[in-house]
């Protein structure tokens, strides 16, 4: 085995820490570019602007000897100077202490108030207007009666207008819906405190109309959520997948989440194997297909009845696939779910899914299916809840532990500089790590381990645009224990379908850098000025640079 080079390794910490300094290396170099072409067009504008200024000025003293320079008594125009907006040291220095945030936005102002003084001495004169900007919220009431006029026509038929957009025969208008959506969802508020909130503002609304408004409201948005996995699975380069227990008439299942940077999707389910995961990255749909992918992938696995499936066959329905089956013959359970879980993932590839998909996860056996990357946090877990006795093998793990973390820190390295050089110190530096020897077995088990799961670890050297962790993953799924630790259990496929869609459209918002309350009063009033959420999570993807390129 080649020796790390250990001087070497030194130097790449060291630029790690030049690293969190001074930024990226790619980000400086580009600013100093940006810079320096700046600078130059700075520099050529202000040599032609000298020139100018030269000629300006050989002018104006051939003026100046000629024509005397009229003297003009200034003139006093106070109602001329009305609406001027005075700024002094006193005003400049305000400013300074102000919120930031007030001067980065362009605020809206809704009205405008003169204040003048109690007494104005006599002889005084206007100079101008002193600005202070309050921001405030206008939370009540706005009851509004619609008098639709009817019109009976020849026929005897009557002739009504239509409601309003948003509207509809709804007895609570955009605003208030919206409103209760977003304290629901966002404010994770229950229904009975939001209840109380607006009987307390002087609001004429039951409970059974609150949940009805979260409910239906909630449900005319499902397209929008079932647009978000589709975008995200075909323009991903990467998902990340992690699940959580749930409550669903007070019994134990499962909630997935799966995202990445622009986007998170969650979806429900009694159970989580890898056919369930499957089925969720098909969007649910009962729909099998046997790619060229599809058969290499059972060849490989030595899937005797692979000869009698023909490449492209399509079947639709669960009960259609598992007759097909039964037609091949003698199938062992084994090739039977590899059979079911390759006409998922053939289904998945023929709706434009690259069979190249990385999937980001834990080592659960679920989420084993296209290129599967481990987290690097979760592998260091393994390692840490060793609890050895003896000094020995305490040492033996302490050196371990430091060789995953320098490894890890290499690899945040080159994700920000690619060099072949440290991408191969890296790779022999994992030799080194799973060579490691020691008389502790669990040890030396979690080291066999690490080294069947050697690709799966170290993909990124590919493919620097790869994460190294699921901590993102991990982040999203928080989302829904706090939802589930707040509302509980849900009592109907309605209200378990209302949590996985909100959800997910309340964390792709988030992500994707869009007002959550901006989305549900577009949507509510229906005006759609907010793109539909596929496009939003593919422009997002495309500005983050982790797109699918394969």
């Amino acid at each position: 085995m080649e020796k790390v080079d250990l001087r070497f390794m030194e130097q790449c910490f060291l630029f790690e820490n030049k690293i969190k300094e001074f930024s990226t290396i790619k980000e400086l170099a580009e600013d100093w570019r940006k810079a320096h072409k700046t600078i130059e067009e700075l520099r050529r504008k202000l040599t032609v602007k000298g020139q100018e200024v030269d000629l300006l000025k050989d002018r104006v003293s051939d003026l100046t000897k000629t024509v005397k320079r009229p003297r003009f008594k200034k003139r006093s125009n106070e109602s001329s100077s009305r609406g001027k907006i005075c700024e002094d040291a006193e005003e400049r220095n305000s400013k300074k202490g102000l919120d930031r945030e007030t001067h980065k936005k362009d605020l809206k102002i809704h009205q405008t108030k003169v204040i003048e003084p109690g007494n104005i001495p006599e002889g005084a004169k206007f100079k101008c207007y002193k600005r202070f900007i309050v921001q405030d919220l206008i939370i009540e009431p706005n009851n509004i009666e619609y008098k639709r006029a009817v019109y009976k026509l020849k026929n005897g038929k009557l002739l009504i207008p239509d409601f309003p957009k948003g509207i509809e025969g709804s007895h609570f208008g955009i605003n208030l819906r919206s409103y209760i959506q977003y304290q629901y969802h966002k404010m994770r508020t229950t229904e009975g405190v939001i209840y109380e909130s607006l009987k307390d503002m002087g609001f004429d609304i039951s409970k059974t109309q609150i949940h009805n408004i979260i409910v239906s409201e909630s449900l005319l948005m499902e397209k929008e959520y079932k647009d978000i996995l589709s975008s995200g699975l075909v323009y991903s380069s990467h998902i990340c997948a992690d699940d959580t227990g749930a409550k669903h008439k007070n019994k134990n299942i499962y909630c997935t989440q799966i995202g990445n940077e622009a986007f998170g999707w969650y979806k429900s389910t009694d159970r989580k194997t890898r056919i369930n995961f499957l089925e969720l990255l098909n969007n649910n749909k009962e729909e099998y297909a046997f790619t060229e992918n599809s058969i290499n992938y059972l060849k490989d696995h030595n899937v005797y009845e692979v000869k009698y499936i023909k490449k492209g066959l399509k079947l639709e329905g669960k009960d259609k696939l598992e007759k097909y089956i039964e037609n091949l013959g003698m199938v062992s359970i084994k090739n039977t779910q590899l059979i079911k879980e390759v006409g998922l993932m053939g289904s998945i590839e023929s709706k434009g899914i690259s069979p190249s998909l990385f999937i980001m996860s834990d080592e659960a056996g679920q989420f084993n299916v296209f290129n599967r990357i481990l987290c690097w946090v979760h592998i260091e877990r393994n390692f840490k809840k060793l609890s050895p006795t003896l000094d020995d093998f305490k040492q033996d793990l302490e050196l371990v532990l430091d060789k995953i973390w320098k490894i890890y820190k290499m690899l945040k390295i080159y994700k920000i500089h690619q060099s072949i050089k440290l991408k191969k110190e890296i790779y022999k530096f994992f030799d080194l790590l799973i060579s490691t020897e020691t008389n502790y077995v669990p040890l030396k088990e979690q080291l066999q381990k690490l080294e069947k799961n050697k690709n799966k670890l170290l993909p990124v050297l590919t493919n620097f645009n790869l994460p190294l962790h699921n901590n993102l993953s991990e982040n999203n799924i928080r989302q829904m224990v706090m939802r589930r630790n707040i509302s509980g259990s849900t009592y109907n496929e309605h209200g378990k379908n209302v949590r996985d869609i909100m959800t997910s459209i309340k964390v792709t918002c988030r992500r994707s850098l869009i007002s959550f309350w901006d989305f549900l009063l577009d949507r509510i009033s229906k005006q759609n000025n907010i793109p539909s959420l596929y496009f939003v999570v593919k422009n997002r993807l495309s500005e983050l640079a982790i797109t699918n390129t394969f």
